[in-house]
């Protein structure tokens, strides 16, 4: 880029700074006009006063994202001033511990712009650069308050966006360079950047309702806060995701509508002297806000504009009943809620992508959209944080350098699934390395009985209770073996394999075969109570868990009748898998053959739809903490693979599977998506025949099952009648 690098003079690396940068371009006869913006940390760009795109896209460990924006519909024939909003975040190295949901942007503490493009006015082209041309405002009238988890609230003063010192802005010596610039003697600046990989996030302004002295947004959403106040004296908002009984600290949940209940939430502050008009820099998470006024200070305004990542998706589906429907509804919100411009495990505190979580995002996207840009980005930057020789890290990007062994495992089931949604052989080799790698250091690490042992790192599982003492883990002495990770480890082995023969290394694949059995077998040796018929957690065999005969069943140890005496025997343990464990509870169900016991899981889910829930929380317990948790919208997934019966499969590349499932049902009406296309399915029961229509893209090779039991059945493919000869009846038992 010839642009400069430019910032404040005083600019600071130790603390949170907002900036503001301007300049003026008089045009004659616009045309048109783009520029590329490039900013540490982020920026928000006006033109003419009007909002034109928040940015840059986060970056990871190793690349940085500039965006590209189309000027053109903002300009105007004469003065145009172009103003930035630039938040510069103090390095890792100051963060306070409480700031983690922070740590996902990643920042150099140098408070600086970018910006290069240009104008065609009456034919000609006029350059935009920063440059010594631009001036420059430091907002000292806004401070930024950590709170545990939550660390980007904001506290006002009065002469916020009025009493400002403009100065030159300051060149820096260095240059930015983009992606397929010359790079001289291959040195690679701090600002290398490439074009944002996703669009850019929704801006849409909403209003609130109001009753029973809050401010409600009739959903959990995510949108940056407008404010506008008068008068003297203080102006609190809390943004909350519900009412509990209880404080901030200790409370419990049950109806979260309830207004006569404290609103759970953290606070903007405002000292108000005159007239205030705020946005807030930072998104928002809330479904209601609370506004207490001091003093003579009054609101008079109060509105916001949605963000986040836009989503492309289908409408019009029919489920079968209000229940499902429901319930279908506040799992897409979920997703949606969770998808920014990285997948996050919630809105609301931590904003992070960690690993497992982004797994389970990443299928439910893939069923419902097109679009597999931020699955693709997702794991860009899971591979970006890998080392040779190590793991990937858990959550990322990060500041924070975070380590859970099993969460890498789920990065190669990642990257499995989404060869077999998209058949991106290409994009698959740039990531064997990284598979490779951590498949060595699983391999490198197995104690002596071949098991993977605990670690000294975070061995997280799921939020199970007897597992409460060791955070989410199977309780362990160093070095003991954890059957779960093991098994997982397994897996994974196989996911390889077949990610291998994809790129043609069939050899690497019957390596990775072999030693999965090799694994499994130590698993059989050490962990497998022949008294109790179930698959302990560990060698000592002092803990039985859900989870362990989850994966026995996943993997293959447990099969047949055994599988499925295994699973409903595991409902009665104290370690039950919850929201984080639901799709591979599910799924060790399919596996077995018998379905039908999901029924219990499903009711967890649907007694949110009591609670007066808009979104799926971390879990069903009455102290959970996030209110959207998008590992629990597990719904999007089973309605669309099970009950419409679309299945996306990682074993038959070139057959696409539709086997409708019924749980009491007696119709459904909806879409999935797949490799080959948009599939429609609408199935009905009626007068004891089953009827099924099918509409799936020409280039698949499509295998259709129904369920056995119905005295007629009617299946039509892309309009056209199957003759009962092909049509294949499930056994009864599925």
């Amino acid at each position: 880029m010839n642009a400069a690098l430019i910032r404040h003079p005083d600019a600071r690396h130790e603390r949170e700074q907002l900036f503001y940068f301007r300049r003026a371009y008089d045009l004659t006869d616009p045309q048109g006009g783009r520029v590329c913006i490039l900013a540490d940390t982020r920026y928000k760009l006006w033109v003419n006063g009007q909002f034109v795109s928040c940015g840059p896209c986060k970056g990871n460990s190793h690349l940085k994202y500039y965006d590209e924006v189309d000027l053109t519909p903002h300009l105007r024939s004469g003065r145009n001033e172009l103003c930035v909003t630039l938040l510069s975040l103090k390095p890792s190295a100051y963060m306070d511990d409480k700031e983690i949901n922070l740590a996902s942007v990643l920042r150099t503490g140098d408070a600086y712009l970018c910006m290069e493009g240009s104008f065609t006015d009456g034919g000609r082209e006029i350059p935009l650069l920063t440059d010594d041309n631009w001036e420059c405002a430091e907002e000292t009238h806004v401070t930024f308050s950590p709170q545990f988890f939550v660390g980007m609230n904001e506290h006002v003063t009065p002469g916020y966006g009025k009493e400002l010192h403009w100065r030159r802005a300051v060149p820096s010596p260095m240059k930015a360079n983009r992606m397929g610039d010359d790079i001289a003697y291959g040195e690679i600046l701090s600002s290398y950047a490439a074009p944002r990989p996703i669009p850019a996030m929704t801006y849409l302004p909403r209003e609130f309702a109001f009753h029973d002295g809050y401010y409600d947004a009739g959903e959990l959403t995510t949108g940056y806060i407008r404010l506008r106040a008068r008068g003297k004296g203080k102006i609190t908002v809390t943004y909350g995701e519900c009412f509990a009984d209880g404080d901030n600290e200790t409370f419990v949940k049950g109806d979260r509508t309830d207004t006569r209940l404290h609103l759970l939430g953290h606070d903007d502050t405002f000292e108000v002297d005159g007239e205030l008009s705020f946005e807030s820099f930072w998104f928002r998470t809330f479904r209601f806000v609370g506004v207490k006024c001091e003093g003579t200070a009054a609101l008079t305004a109060l509105s916001y504009a949605e963000t986040g990542y836009p989503l492309t998706y289908h409408e019009g589906y029919d489920f079968g009943g209000e229940r499902e429907n429901r319930l279908w509804d506040i799992s897409l919100r979920t997703l949606r809620r969770c998808m920014q411009e990285t997948y996050v495990d919630c809105p609301y505190y931590e904003q992070l992508q960690y690993c497992m979580d982004t797994y389970a995002q990443t299928l439910f996207t893939y069923m419902i959209s097109p679009d597999t840009r931020l699955a693709r980005r997702a794991i860009d930057d899971f591979a970006a944080s890998w080392r040779p020789g190590y793991l990937t890290e858990a959550r990322a990007p990060s500041c924070k350098r975070q380590y859970i062994p099993g969460f890498s495992l789920f990065f190669i089931y990642m990257v499995n699934m989404y060869e077999a949604r998209t058949e991106d052989t290409d994009g698959i080799r740039t990531y064997m390395p990284v598979v490779d790698g951590i498949l060595t250091y699983f391999e490198t690490h197995r104690n002596a009985c071949g098991m993977v042992p605990a670690s000294d790192m975070w061995d997280f599982v799921d939020w199970a209770d007897d597992w409460s003492a060791a955070q989410g883990a199977p309780i362990t002495e160093a070095g003991e073996g954890i059957s779960v990770y093991t098994m997982m480890y397994a897996h994974a082995l196989r996911c390889a394999a077949r990610l291998q023969r994809t790129v043609g290394r069939g050899s690497v694949a019957e390596e990775y075969l072999i030693r999965a059995d090799e694994v499994l077998e130590c698993v059989r040796e050490h962990c497998y109570d022949t008294e109790r018929r179930l698959w302990a957690d560990s060698e000592r065999k002092r803990q039985f868990s859900q989870h362990a005969q989850i994966w026995a069943v996943l993997t293959g140890l447990a099969s047949g009748e055994e599988a499925k005496d295994l699973l409903r025997r595991s409902m009665t343990l104290s370690a039950q898998g919850g929201y984080a464990y639901a799709y591979l509870w599910f799924r060790a169900l399919e596996r077995a053959d018998c379905y039908e016991l999901s029924s219990e899981m499903y009711e967890r889910f649907y007694s949110l739809l009591e609670m007066h829930c808009s979104t799926v929380p971390e879990t069903l317990y009455s102290h959970t903490r996030s209110e959207c948790h998008a590992w629990g919208a597990v719904a999007l997934y089973e309605f669309t693979t099970m009950l419409l019966g679309v299945k996306l499969t990682d074993d038959s590349p070139r057959i696409l599977r539709v086997s409708p499932h019924p749980m009491g049902q007696t119709h459904a009406r909806g879409c999935a998506e797949t490799k080959w296309g948009r599939v429609d399915v609408a199935w009905e029961i009626r007068d004891g025949a089953f009827r099924l229509d099918v509409k799936a893209p020409d280039t698949a090779a499509v295998e259709v099952t129904v369920p056995a039991g119905y005295a007629e059945y009617a299946v039509t493919l892309n309009g056209k009648p199957i003759p009962p000869y092909a049509i294949a009846p499930r056994n009864g038992n599925s």
